[in-house]
């Protein structure tokens, strides 16, 4: 599929009371417009950023800017321009239309789907956000619902070649092949100048066993855009099919030079380069293969990871739990994926398995002092007390200034009654961290132990200080 344009941005509103300096971001931001129109991104992204120097307020240079780095691929420099454009004014649709999209690339499909959603709210007629919300369900699993998005886009907007070629991908992926057909068809009948469309039709053709029609869209999609990758290896594949492993090799050889980082053309460029009976050839391309498809998966590994940080900070943790899965599938050995993976169990209330992703973390990284930390603290809380201490003492081998380390230990030490040392400990995560509120308010509460009323009176008062939720406890 190809990167899916967004509709031009436009103008949101005029800045109130606007002076020389805004009168001139405005124009900066026309100007951008207009370079947009003509496709020059690095032009008009410059006219864009030259607003927002002059009136960083602007929510749609904000925008206007955010549609330029997508389309140039800084996918995360997009979502930044596009959320301080809906911070800056909330009912800028198209802003969450871009985000949606962002997101999508970031395979954020939850993200996406809100930001769909928050557009479908205001407008509930608009087809582009019913077509994104189609991908993100059928991404996330929920065919019928993604059918259903898909199908209301077309009804607002029957003419739109995109929306006929999105229908179809997902009629493809849940095996309707004849109904796909003849959607990718329309969308080439409504715009013939859908590259991916081409692609898309020549890939179910050959699936349905129709070689030479397959052949035939396919090279309309090498023709229709020369520097795609996709479409030169996936006219290669067909080529190979048929027999003709010389234009198989060709095809498959121009996939890899337009994007060498791609680990499937190698893969096939092996295999028939060993039919052709270059065995010294073979061997390259398919050992090429194997070393970008660990890269692929650990790149794929962190994307799922990041995707289920954000899921879990907006309190999704069932979603996140299940993009850490997928992270720890393409990559077993990911100690920071064990990580997040532990601390969403413990969230939910599952310590043994929280303590099994912590120790799978450290099989993997034994210096790992977050980990440390986080597992000593729960065996603490299960009464093992000698295994918790050895946690601790590990992190702080690791790094003898670890404050969390020091405080934890120390928190240990007075759980068994062991207050002069507990107050040591204290008292150099303190100096390690002269505003750690907690230890201040473990320091008063083990001074108080040992009598020392004075000084845990002070020690709660600055724990107080730092945060005011840490009320000393009554007497």
């Amino acid at each position: 599929m190809g990167v899916l344009i967004l509709p031009m941005a436009v103008a949101l509103c005029p800045i109130p009371g606007q002076g020389a300096e805004a009168s001139q971001a405005l124009a900066h931001n026309r100007e951008g417009l207009e370079l947009l129109r003509k496709g020059d991104l690095k032009g008009a992204g410059e006219e864009f950023r030259a607003a927002i120097k002059l009136e960083p307020t602007l929510a749609e240079a904000h925008q206007n800017l955010g549609s330029v780095l997508l389309e140039g691929g800084s996918v995360d420099a997009a979502i930044e321009e596009f959320r301080t454009a809906i911070n800056l004014q909330p009912e800028a649709m198209e802003a969450h239309l871009g985000l949606g999209m962002a997101l999508r690339k970031k395979e954020d499909w939850v993200g996406a789907l809100r930001e769909y959603e928050a557009v479908l709210t205001h407008q509930p007629d608009n087809a582009e956000a019913h077509s994104g919300k189609g991908i993100a369900l059928q991404q996330s699993g929920d065919r019928e619902g993604a059918l259903r998005e898909l199908r209301r886009a077309i009804e607002l907007a029957p003419r739109s070649g995109k929306m006929h070629n999105d229908l179809g991908v997902a009629l493809e992926a849940g095996g309707s092949r004849a109904e796909a057909i003849q959607q990718f068809q329309q969308a080439l009948t409504l715009d013939p100048d859908l590259c991916s469309a081409y692609n898309n039709l020549g890939l179910a053709l050959q699936e349905e066993g129709k070689q030479a029609e397959a052949v035939e869209q396919l090279r309309r999609a090498v023709d229709c855009e020369p520097q795609s990758a996709v479409a030169h290896y996936s006219l290669g594949i067909e080529l190979q099919e048929k027999g003709d492993l010389d234009g198989a090799i060709a095809e498959f050889r121009k996939s890899i030079q337009l994007n060498p980082d791609d680990s499937r053309p190698h893969y096939n460029l092996g295999r028939v380069l060993a039919k052709k009976g270059d065995a010294a050839g073979s061997a390259a391309e398919l050992k090429k293969f194997q070393d970008l498809k660990h890269a692929e998966q650990q790149q794929t590994a962190k994307a799922r990871l990041n995707t289920g940080l954000s899921d879990a900070a907006q309190g999704h943790l069932d979603v996140a739990i299940l993009n850490f899965e997928k992270a720890l599938a393409y990559n077993p050995d990911f100690p920071e994926a064990h990580f997040a993976m532990g601390l969403a169990q413990e969230q939910k209330g599952n310590t043994e398995k929280a303590i099994t992703e912590y120790r799978a973390a450290l099989k993997v990284n034994p210096s790992y002092i977050q980990v440390h930390n986080r597992l000593g603290k729960l065996l603490l809380k299960q009464g093992k007390s000698e295994e918790a201490q050895k946690e601790f003492q590990s992190a702080l081998e690791i790094d003898p200034d670890d404050s969390t380390a020091h405080y934890n230990l120390g928190t240990l030490l007075a759980v068994r009654g062991e207050m002069d040392p507990a107050i040591t400990e204290f008292q150099t995560a303190i100096r390690l961290m002269p505003r750690y509120a907690e230890a201040y308010y473990s320091l008063g509460l083990a001074l108080r132990e040992e009598g020392k009323m004075k000084s845990a009176e002070e020690a709660f008062r600055t724990a107080l200080q730092l945060d005011p939720q840490l009320k000393p406890p009554a007497d």
